[in-house]
């Protein structure tokens, strides 16, 4: 057996990874806890779903009428399209989908670190040790919640790998691979995350240069520093599909205005918080936030992972390259603690809108562990025969640890829990084993010392190292794997849900949808409850929703109807991506064509309808009421009146309390203006496609048409077959000027930043197949010539 592992140690090496993992998250296996929680619950399922519709309906995911009065899809990188572990969770389900989805990303991620490791020249031991201090970090755990923060980190260290492999030798292979595996990380949503793996991407690069440098001097570095930035180029250039149309949208955010700075460092992390990586269950001891353990907080990296850094910093043979990722680690650590830290409001006060659009500066951890785990590795690898140095430095470590935890267990309240009682044995237990080979000069000819010596010998180490690498090992596995670290995390999550299909659907909702009580198509709010995505999950025009990217003209149009005032333009202080309009008696509120609210308030619901109370449903059980708005406006109707607004301030007194969308409509841009008779004309709009809609118009005077649903650029009209420009009108809505005996108009919703984005794409796409394909030929054309070689004559 013994033979078979070294002669095939990369599968072993991914079979214990395997093991390991699934283990750690059996109880997700079993199905006593479910990952469907918290923003996979309320919002990451739902856009999943919304694609999956968008496909099976044979078109793209581009646009969608279910939140925020319609709101542009491709802007969203969480939507994670492009993304293939997203066709897996479609497929498999919203509970078994994200289990397997973070089963093979924690493989992704142990495998990656192992990749990593070797190619510094680690030893196997060492790099599948570091693989698993990342894979079961207590942190990535705790962002099981989050799938595409979770996928970045699983792809970070694949992402350093390769990048690696380009810089030691660059080949069209490498060059692809580094290209993929850095399209993946952005592929898989979540482009906030992305600035804590750039931070450390920036130090680990700049530790490399100085390493090469020295040992292949500086234009060679620097030519191999060049292959490395083309393949980073190639891998942004294969994403621009997200990427062009997500950072053009960004300035049509309420991001744009930037975030307070309390706003700005939610989820700091503070010291003792921090300390939970290294000692496990700190933060139920120290009582950091209320019930921690219920919330799932645990950062926890292994109690030996600090030592083993440590010493990976002060005793590897790579000194000068580990000092620039300890900085790069320590770095953001100091962005992690947000408030806790001067670093981070520095940082507020230089740059206020890039560092306020990055909220949650708790996420730099996960870089932060990656980075640990890499410089662990290499300090387990210094171990394979340690100097005299390494070994009082590994004592002296431990030494203090221990002496550290038996302080804490007087000073600290509740600190004897049983999980730091644990790290404590660790700890222990680690002395005792680094005890052996420092003493073993003076006992050598000890039986027993004998004995663990042969334990421990291999051809290329005869001594005490590989009993003391050996036994290191072993603690860690207990540590991260035996000992259950990951148990407070998983257990803050519930039960898997009931229905397997659409978690969280209301078929009650669905009566409405489908026209029952007269109103085809009619637009739903759902006030006082529930999750905010649910009519997206449902596929029912709704209004409002739970999105990072909210669109700044929406939070105006909300603002009007609940304030008379346009959002402020002062950096944001609360969550705003779920505003929804209060005020139901506004005129403003009625050109929403808004017809049905679903309500557990009916002390707010005004004097709309009271259609009925909900019974014997999950609606009825929150006591919800259907309410009509009987002075809605159609979904899409001909207006023969307009009034300009040309500016904010225009604007907004235009659609103060005078307005009255029947009598005038408020037109910007291209709008004409018009004089007509104060009244509307209802106009059907069919059409199943979101992105196409089409109307059947007779106008008898010049007029213009309004569509209630969102203005964005890229929405294109035809009137009787010639394009006509889109303005927005009511300051939310797409209006298009139609002439006099025109009959058809046809919008459809091309954004050129999607054309723009799909081209680059594909040509990068083109570049990469032509890389793989020099480089499988290249394989074969070597392998070719290998059998010429054995065989001369062909025989």
């Amino acid at each position: 057996m013994l033979n078979a592992c070294r002669s095939n140690p990369v599968a072993t090496c991914l079979a214990a990874f395997a093991l390991a993992i699934l283990f750690s998250w059996r109880q997700f296996l079993l199905g006593h806890h479910s990952p469907f929680t918290g923003d996979i619950r309320h919002y990451h399922h739902p856009i999943t779903r919304a694609a999956v519709h968008a496909f099976s309906d044979g078109r793209l995911p581009l646009w969608s009428d279910a939140t925020y009065f319609g709101f542009p899809l491709l802007v969203d990188p969480q939507l994670a399209v492009w993304y293939p572990a997203t066709a897996l969770v479609a497929w498999l389900g919203p509970h078994h989908g994200y289990i397997v989805f973070l089963v093979l990303h924690g493989l992704l991620a142990a495998a990656g670190m192992l990749g990593l490791m070797r190619s510094h020249g680690v030893g196997w031991s060492a790099a599948w040790v570091a693989g698993l201090f990342v894979s079961l970090s207590g942190y990535f755990a705790h962002e099981a919640q989050h799938p595409g923060l979770l996928a970045i980190l699983c792809w970070f260290p694949l992402f350093l790998w390769a990048g690696h492999a380009v810089f030691e030798r660059p080949t069209p292979g490498r060059i692809a691979a580094a290209a993929l595996s850095g399209a993946m990380m952005i592929f898989a949503g979540t482009l906030q995350v992305l600035f804590g793996a750039m931070i450390l991407y920036l130090f680990y690069g700049i530790g490399q240069l100085f390493l090469a440098a020295q040992e292949r001097g500086w234009p060679e570095t620097l030519r191999a520093s060049c292959f490395v930035i083309l393949a980073q180029l190639l891998g942004l250039a294969l994403v621009a599909v997200v990427l062009v149309p997500a950072v053009l949208h960004l300035p049509e955010t309420a991001r744009s205005l930037g975030m307070t700075y309390e706003f700005a460092a939610m989820g700091s992390v503070s010291l003792i918080e921090m300390l939970g990586m290294f000692v496990n269950g700190v933060a139920l001891h120290s009582q950091v936030g209320p019930e921690p353990l219920d919330l799932g907080i645990s950062y926890y990296l292994g109690s030996l992972s600090l030592v083993l850094a440590i010493v990976g910093l002060f005793a590897t043979e790579q000194r000068r390259f580990a000092i620039w990722l300890a900085v790069g680690v320590a770095f953001l650590l100091l962005i992690a603690m947000g408030r806790h830290s001067g670093l981070h409001s520095l940082l507020y006060e230089a740059y206020p809108h890039i560092v306020g659009g990055l909220r949650g500066v708790g996420r730099a951890l996960g870089s932060a562990a990656v980075g640990f785990a890499l410089l662990a590795g290499l300090g387990l690898h210094a171990l394979r025969d340690p100097t005299p140095f390494q070994q009082k430095l590994v004592l002296g470590l431990l030494a203090a640890g221990v002496a550290a935890y038996a302080i804490s267990f007087f000073v600290v309240p509740d600190f004897s829990s049983v999980d730091s009682i644990g790290s404590a044995l660790v700890l222990m237990a680690a002395l005792g084993i680094a005890c052996v080979p420092f003493f073993a000069g003076r006992v050598s000819e000890s039986r027993v010392l004998e004995q663990l010596r042969l334990l421990g010998q291999r051809e290329d180490d005869a001594d005490f190292a590989g009993f003391l690498r050996r036994g290191f090992v072993v603690l860690v596995v207990l540590d991260l794997v035996a000992f259950g670290t990951l148990d407070s995390v998983l257990a803050a999550n519930p039960a898997p849900p009931v229905a397997e299909g659409t978690p969280d659907a209301l078929a009650e909702l669905d009566d409405v949808f489908a026209g029952k009580f007269g109103h085809p198509g009619a637009r739903l709010m759902l006030h006082g409850f529930g999750p905010l995505n649910l009519p997206l999950l449902q596929q029912i025009d709704g209004v409002g929703g739970y999105n990072p990217l909210v669109m700044l003209q929406y939070l105006d149009f909300v603002s009007l109807i609940n304030t008379a005032k346009l959002f402020p333009r002062k950096p944001i202080d609360k969550f705003v991506s779920g505003a929804k309009p209060q005020r139901f008696q506004s005129a403003l509120f009625d050109a929403t064509a808004i017809r049905y609210v679903v309500s557990t308030r009916p002390d707010a619901v005004g004097d709309l309808r009271f259609v009925g109370r909900y019974t014997g449903s999950l609606l009825g059980e929150m006591g919800a009421g259907l309410y009509e708005n009987e002075s809605a406006l159609p979904r899409a109707y001909l207006a023969y009146r307009t009034r300009y607004a040309e500016g904010e301030s225009e604007l907004e007194r235009l659609l103060g309390p005078r307005f009255d969308g029947r009598n005038a409509t408020v037109v910007e841009g291209t709008g004409p203006k018009l004089e007509g008779p104060a009244l509307i004309t209802p106009v059907e709009r069919t059409g199943t496609r979101p992105e196409v809609r089409r109307f059947e118009v007779s106008p008898e005077r010049q007029a213009i048409l309004v569509v209630v649903d969102t203005w964005y650029p890229g929405w294109r009209a035809w009137v009787d077959g010639i394009e006509s420009p889109v303005f927005r009108v009511n300051g939310m809505f797409r209006g298009v000027a139609i002439p006099v005996a025109a009959q058809r108009v046809e919008m459809r919703f091309e954004p050129w930043t999607f054309r723009v984005g799909s081209a680059i794409s594909l040509a990068a796409l083109v570049v990469i197949a032509v890389l793989v394909f020099m480089s499988v030929t290249s394989v074969m054309g070597r392998a070719r010539a290998d059998r010429t070689e054995e065989s001369p004559h062909g025989i």
